[in-house]
């Protein structure tokens, strides 16, 4: 618990960001795939 507490906040929300518009951006890319 305590390791995660040192990360600085904006860097935690900036890497869930990126995680979530790479996702986001792939499950994109499938539907045009599929279309």
């Amino acid at each position: 618990m305590s390791d995660k507490s040192t990360y600085p906040l904006g860097m935690r929300i900036r890497y869930r960001i990126d995680n979530f518009m790479s996702r986001g951006s792939a499950s994109i890319f499938l539907a045009l795939l599929f279309m």
